[in-house]
């Protein structure tokens, strides 16, 4: 279990769980909350768009590296070829893959250093990463100090949005204790931004990685409590919220 930065024995406990993740995942995110016992509350802190052309074609020997669902998702609105192989971060994304129709996926089941580990170990003759504008960790960087031949190619971006969302300010504003999952630094930049300094008490906060709490520690928000998932996956940060009996 993830190490939590103030703990969540000693404070209000919460009913109601604010997704924060984008609509690309969020559906999926509220029935694993929903499936804990909890009411999600979904509000996304980015929005995704498209940044490629619809002709977004891979060198024929390459194979695809995705960090996220996401990326997955972006591909498929710009082509429907599926006749490569797929490496992803994780088994959310791997099975983002198969669901949009590629055969051969492998899942690093972990981190960006577990995929480059993977890759390197498979040593394939080319490898196209498909990401956002931003991304956590240095992949191309990884591979080619192991002389795998890559490179990255951006096909969406995400813009912070601009205010919180109503169901959430609704409960807040009515005193409500809530749990945020949060996914990525730079939504965690946008939740610390939109966030009243007052509404900080209210808030439990769940973690994806160390990197995503080290932005809510600079904040200097007093939280009702912040952890940190064990994985950087969906099943432990939803097993965080189960095993910390969050709910009134």
């Amino acid at each position: 279990m993830g190490s939590a930065k103030r703990g969540m024995s000693g404070a209000p406990k919460a009913q109601y769980v604010w997704i924060t993740r984008t609509d690309t995942g969020a559906a999926s995110s509220a029935a694993a909350v929903t499936r804990a016992g909890f009411t999600p509350l979904i509000g996304p802190l980015l929005t995704l768009s498209a940044v490629s052309t619809p002709a977004c074609a891979p060198e024929e020997d390459s194979v695809l590296a995705f960090t996220g669902p996401n990326g997955v998702l972006a591909f498929r609105a710009l082509s429907d070829r599926r006749e490569w192989s797929v490496y992803t971060v994780g088994d959310a994304t791997a099975k983002a893959a198969r669901d949009v129709g590629f055969e051969t996926v492998k899942s690093a089941g972990g981190d960006v250093h577990g995929l480059a580990a993977l890759l390197i170990n498979d040593a394939p003759e080319f490898v196209t990463y498909l990401s956002g504008v931003h991304v956590a960790g240095d992949l191309i960087g990884a591979l080619e100090a192991a002389d795998i031949p890559c490179t990255r190619t951006i096909i969406y971006g995400s813009k912070a949005v601009s205010e919180l969302p109503k169901s959430v300010s609704t409960e807040l504003g009515n005193n409500r204790m809530l749990c945020a999952l949060l996914y990525s630094p730079k939504a965690a930049h946008n939740f610390c931004r939109l966030l009243p300094a007052a509404f900080a008490p209210l808030m439990h906060c769940i973690c994806i990685s160390p990197n995503v709490d080290a932005v809510l520690s600079l904040s200097g928000y007093s939280f009702a409590s912040r952890q940190i998932a064990s994985a950087p996956d969906e099943p432990s940060m939803t097993a965080l919220l189960e095993a910390a009996a969050l709910k009134a």
